[in-house]
């Protein structure tokens, strides 16, 4: 008889064993479900992201610029990356160098190679006291996108 289908004789079972049962199924369940949050969000970042490519590919910078913040506000480290390019640019939205180096330095904060040289270009573009707070920026959204995933993890 496989796992699935095992059936247990709780009658036969102290109270101490089934209250453990039941801990210990309702964790494999609660592990399982966050998985599958995890991936949800990750699925859908990337759909997001590959809509603003498409977009940008047709020419439409605002939707491109539109649904690239989407991605990049579910935690989508490349969309950080291109987000922060289009500010720099002004590719879809007003151009910003404060912007851009505050989501080239989260993206960078979490492995973007590219993001590196694209932040050493606008550094000297900016006053000391502007990439403190642009970096400071940075950590406040890396919080806010990360309590985001959190709380969907929680809300399944």
């Amino acid at each position: 008889m496989s796992d699935e289908h095992k059936f247990i004789e709780v009658d036969s079972l102290t109270i101490e064993e089934v209250e453990h049962l039941i801990l210990s199924t309702l964790l494999a369940i609660k592990k399982e479900l966050t998985q599958k949050a995890h991936t949800i969000v990750e699925q859908d970042a990337e759909r997001l992201f590959a809509t603003s490519v498409t977009m940008s590919k047709a020419k439409n910078d605002v939707g491109a610029a539109k649904y690239m913040r989407f991605a990049a506000l579910q935690g989508h480290v490349k969309a950080q990356f291109y987000l922060g390019m289009m500010f720099a640019k002004g590719a879809g939205l007003p151009q910003s160098v404060y912007h851009a180096y505050t989501w080239l330095y989260l993206a960078e904060s979490q492995g973007s190679i590219e993001a590196v040289e694209a932040i050493g270009k606008l550094h000297p573009l900016l006053q000391a006291k502007q990439i403190t707070d642009a970096k400071k920026q940075a950590a406040d959204l890396y919080e806010n996108i990360n309590d985001a995933i959190i709380q969907s993890e929680k809300i399944v």
